[in-house]
């Protein structure tokens, strides 16, 4: 949910966002549900990452793989994070991972995904095969912001 200022808008970043676009946003789900594999903006139970919520090792993404699991999935992806990289969760483990190829455990999994988003930090691309299991994890050679020019502009 994304709080309304005063004059009925919301603030996202730098970008408002109407009344309109506010219904629109409210009536779309933050998950969905794809050939059995989970796709959210963030964990459960912050699935909008809207809130101030971090987590810091695998013991914190438990209520994640319950809510994973009852939607039949094993795998799941977000991308709120921005890693550079990406960060590989299971039940017994949390991992940062440089871009790369990598192969995915059939177990339960939280892949948080690097963004495609031109920020303060290097961006990229994820590409998970279904059959294998390899995840690749490619950077883009896109510049990032220098946050002093971002805030220097004017709009």
């Amino acid at each position: 949910m994304f709080p309304l200022s005063k004059s009925g808008q919301v603030m996202t970043g730098i970008s408002k966002i109407g009344p309109d676009d506010y219904s629109l946003l409210q009536a779309h789900p933050y998950w969905q549900r794809y050939n059995g594999i989970f796709f959210s903006h963030f964990c459960y139970p912050d699935l909008s990452g809207s809130t101030i919520y971090s987590p810091k090792s695998n013991h914190d993404i438990k209520y994640h793989f319950k809510f994973v699991m009852q939607h039949d999935c094993k795998i799941s992806f977000s991308g709120h994070g921005h890693p550079e990289g990406c960060i590989v969760v299971h039940r017994d483990k949390m991992s940062f991972m440089p871009f790369g190829k990598y192969l995915i455990e059939d177990t339960y999994t939280w892949v948080v995904v690097p963004c495609t988003a031109k920020t303060t930090r290097p961006n990229g691309v994820t590409i998970f095969d279904t059959k294998t299991y390899v995840l690749e994890v490619i950077q883009l050679k896109s510049s990032k912001i220098i946050v002093d020019e971002f805030f220097n502009d004017p709009f």
